[in-house]
């Protein structure tokens, strides 16, 4: 895959393996606190682009191995990564005054190799014009049919705009297999919330973070995710978690049926059909019932709630039904028919879903 970002020459952590939506992340995150105005497309100048006025500084690209291998002076990452970067080159993609290309690999550069030579300067042993001479040799001695096109495209290019190539490329090696860049995400959201908030905020600019991504990605869009879309909604997010408020996971219906339940929470579908409401309604409650329960479960396993905040709320809301249910009963009399039992359940229940009593002032999801 193939990263894009502009003025962040080696700001990539050394041993950061990328993984795509996250890493784009992670990077808006970090540019932006310095870069207000950067803004970020993917798979469209390349996977992931950090745009200045649609012209990108530099190109990272990560060469990810289960089985970390040598990146030798014939390798297949090497060779394809110099393919892709000579091909942009030739083609004025890119401008080898204007732009830093950085590879980060899993794999390991062995000393004295063509890849060793162009390793950061910070990390010693660079020398542009060894690996120029080098790479020259591998076109002319190596049999390799896979990198064939590689050396066509890089020989395509005259000396002087090979060493211009060169001069632009870093090569980051031994990168683990797996890092999780969430560790990162939450260092750069550490300052925005308090201890107790950082991971509740982080999954949900995470999971809104992925939406943003699939719709760009499905759309092929031409527009960009700047870092002022991000802070607004990093600025959304952190006023769900104000003393009077709670975010809402679960905003949306979810189709269920019975069987979907466990027996023992199934008491609520038989009271309803008691008072005969439609199987439609049925599904409504199931769907309502499954939100509510979802979302006070993570409410509590996030610490979003102080102590007893639910069983207080809950005490509250059976007062209410309480209150009505004797009403009710008072209205129907000594003596009365099972008829007149569904009305009277019908019309409770009908009273229960227009009501509304949150469980925080501005959290007035019913």
């Amino acid at each position: 895959m193939v990263v894009q970002c502009p003025r962040t020459s080696l700001r990539i952590h050394p041993y950061l393996v990328l993984v795509p939506d996250k890493f784009a992340l992670w990077l808006l995150l970090k540019i932006g606190k310095d870069e207000p105005e950067a803004e970020l497309s993917i798979e469209r100048l390349d996977d992931i682009a950090l745009e200045d006025k649609g012209t990108a500084s530099e190109l990272i690209q990560t060469k990810h191995h289960i089985v970390p291998a040598s990146l030798t002076d014939a390798s297949t990452d090497l060779w394809k990564t110099l393919r892709i970067w000579s091909t942009a080159l030739a083609n004025g993609e890119i401008q080898a005054d204007r732009v830093t290309l950085t590879l980060v690999t899993t794999g390991r550069v062995p000393n004295g190799s063509i890849a060793s030579k162009l390793r950061p300067r910070e990390m010693g042993g660079r020398d542009v014009e060894v690996a120029l001479t080098g790479l020259r040799e591998v076109t002319d001695t190596s049999r390799s049919r896979e990198n064939q096109r590689a050396y066509q495209a890089f020989l395509a290019l005259t000396e002087a705009q090979q060493r211009s190539l060169l001069n632009c490329i870093r090569i980051i090696d031994n990168s683990p297999d797996i890092i999780d860049v969430r560790v990162y995400i939450r260092g750069e959201l550490r300052i925005t919330t308090r201890p107790q908030f950082l991971e509740p905020l982080a999954e949900r600019l995470e999971g809104w973070w992925g939406k943003v991504v699939d719709e760009h990605l499905y759309h092929n869009s031409l527009k960009t995710i700047s870092y002022r879309d991000l802070l607004d909604k990093i600025n959304e997010v952190q006023e769900l978690f104000h003393h009077d408020n709670l975010p809402i996971d679960f905003p949306h219906p979810v189709d269920l049926a019975e069987v979907d339940f466990e027996k023992s929470e199934r008491l609520f579908i038989e009271q309803l059909r008691l008072i005969v409401t439609s199987p439609n309604r049925v599904k409504m409650a199931l769907s309502d019932y499954y939100r509510a329960s979802q979302q006070r479960s993570r409410w509590v396993r996030e610490m979003l709630l102080l102590r007893n905040d639910l069983e207080t709320y809950e005490s509250g809301l059976i007062d209410n039904w309480m209150r009505k249910f004797e009403i009710a009963k008072e209205d129907c009399g000594s003596h009365v028919s099972d008829e007149l039992m569904q009305t009277a359940g019908r019309a409770l229940y009908n009273w229960i879903e227009e009501r509304n009593y949150p469980i925080r002032p501005r959290c007035t999801e019913q």
